[in-house]
């Protein structure tokens, strides 16, 4: 996703599958960013509280 992302914003829309948009692209790979990022921050909180205090 990240991929097709950066080659639509490098080469432009041309680059991609037929039916398919640039901004459709970027905006899936910041939704899958920002859902990682949700899970993986408050696990590593956890973590870290547990083995420090």
């Amino acid at each position: 996703m990240t991929a097709n992302a950066v080659r639509g914003l490098i080469l432009g829309p041309g680059a991609l599958p037929a039916g398919q948009t640039v901004g459709a692209h970027v905006g899936l790979a910041l939704l899958w960013a920002a859902a990682i990022t949700a899970v993986c921050v408050p696990l590593a909180v956890r973590t870290y509280r547990r083995t420090v205090i």
